[in-house]
This record gives C-alpha cells, structure tokens and sequence, in this order.
C-alpha cells in the first residue's frame, strides 16, 4: 500500500522513495451501480444523494495491512472497487488512488511482476533485481521491488508458505440516513444539546426543516464542518471536536463535543461517513424516476 501511494504521489522515476510508516489499514470503495437515469449533478456542487460532488458507492470495513504495509485481498467480481488508504486510526492518509479496479472472478493480481519483463520495464526506476544499484544504469534506484513476496501473502516471505487473502464480503451504505441521524439522536440530538431552539452553537440536529434540497441538520452539519472538495476526515473540524484533538483542519481546535472521552462509535461512523462522500441519502432517486 505504501507503494502505491508513492507512485500516485506523481513522483519523478529517478531518485529514491520514501514509504510512509503510518499505513494501518485500507479501505474498500465499490462503486453502486445507479443508473444514470436516477442520478443528477446540481449547481451548487451536489448530487442526487448529497452535497459533495462524489459518485455513490458503499465502503468496507477497515481492513489492517501487514507489517511491511501490504494487504492481500479477495474481493467481490464484477464490482468496481477503489482502495483508500488509511492511517491506523482508519482515516484517509497520504496520495490517494485514483482509479477503479475490476474483476471478472477467479482471477489474481499478485504482488509483483514476472522477472522477464521486469529488467527492461521497472528496474530503470525501482532498482535492478540482482539488488545492485550498478544494474540499473541509474544514479539512485529504489529498492521497493521486494513487494513481490509480501507479509500479508507470504508467512516471513517465504513462498512455501502463502495466506489465506482477507475476505472483503460485504460493502454497506455510508449515508447521513442510514448511518449518521440514529447515532446523534443517541448522543448528540438531546435536550440541552443540539436539539430544540436553543440548541448549543445554533447548530440543531434534529431539525427536519428543507435547507435547500436537503433537511437543515445535514446541510448545516455538512457545510459548517466538512471539505466537501477533499472529504477526508483529518481535515475535518468536526472530527477534531469529536476528538477534542488537533488534526489538520484550518484554524485552531475549536472545542470538545460531546464531552467527556471521544465516542469512538461516533467518531469512526463520521470518519467512514466523511471519507465515503458525505451522503445524505444513497437510495435516492431524481423524483422523475422515484417509486
């Protein structure tokens, strides 16, 4: 997964690469399949089912890598899948991919490449595979081409003994409806907290009322706390009050809620909520084509 992250990253072929030591876990992306018929993009940036301009996909469960940050996974055919890579708190770390991947069934990508094209194709770029540098013809070749034999495929790397893939066997919307309103009107939409009209930080969580397309509760939510454009928690400063921590939202820590210790229930549904795309609702439809 470090890997990938550093091709991603737009790097120069030349010159060496340096593997974040942070990855904990990946998370899986698999597109939804809504017809475009049901599915529109608005002016104000929005969509169909929400206010960020994301496609509507459901996500995995964070699943852990490997100690040298590989992952090693079955996943559903016939879905296009997206990876996210995450910090070991599941939240969304470095350069992320880009692209879709999809499988017909029955089929492995493995770790690496084969050896007859790798002399002419990769070692130019990420080392010779005899290990010395001189191989290359390079000033400074990496040396990331051990990926081809990976903790999370490979017990100790050794190729008698390979692993089981981890089982990605089920995806599930993320969504303001599904996920998010039955755990703030556990925690959070209260009396003397964000309920009624004298709800804390005029920010009412159990209001109902339109707010433009969508009911005020998420889009004030949404709009007062969340990049819409990047969608990464870290960079969220209602993931910073949840935590009562400074992450990489602009701006000072602006407080602690709720109090007490964070709600980790809470804290990662609104990291997976954030980082999926901030839905409001992935069952909606444009009315023309609703039931």
């Amino acid at each position: 997964m470090a890997v990938l992250a550093v091709l991603f990253g737009r790097v120069s072929p030349y010159g060496p690469r340096y593997l974040s030591e942070d990855f904990g876990a990946v998370r899986l992306l698999a597109e939804r399949g809504t017809r475009s018929s049901d599915f529109a993009r608005y002016p104000d940036g929005g969509t169909t089912v929400g206010l960020s301009a994301a496609l509507p996909v459901r996500a995995s469960a964070e699943l852990p890598v490997a100690d040298d940050r590989s992952a090693w996974l079955q996943v559903p055919s016939h879905t296009a899948l997206r990876l996210q890579l995450l910090d070991k708190r599941g939240m969304m770390l470095g350069t992320q991919l880009d692209r879709y991947y999809y499988t017909d069934g029955l089929e492995t990508v493995s770790g690496g490449t084969n050896q007859k094209s790798y002399g002419h194709s990769c070692a130019p770029c990420h080392g010779a595979i005899s290990g010395n540098p001189k191989d290359a013809q390079v000033p400074a070749p990496d040396a990331i081409s051990a990926a081809s034999l990976t903790l999370a495929a490979y017990s100790d790397r050794n190729p008698r003994a390979p692993r089981k893939p981890q089982i990605v066997s089920a995806v599930h919307d993320v969504d303001f409806v599904t996920t998010i309103k039955p755990l703030l009107a556990k925690h959070c939409a209260t009396s003397g907290c964000h309920a009624g009209a004298t709800a804390a930080a005029a920010l009412r969580l159990d209001d109902e009322t339109l707010h433009g397309r969508f009911p005020a509760a998420y889009a004030d939510l949404v709009q007062r706390s969340v990049s819409l454009t990047s969608l990464r928690a870290r960079q969220s400063e209602l993931i910073e009050r949840l935590l009562g921590e400074k992450l990489d939202a602009p701006g000072p820590l602006k407080g602690h809620c709720p109090p007490g210790a964070p709600k980790l229930e809470l804290v990662n549904a609104f990291v997976r909520f954030i980082e999926s795309g901030a839905f409001y609702d992935l069952s909606a439809r444009e009315p023309a084509h609703a039931p």
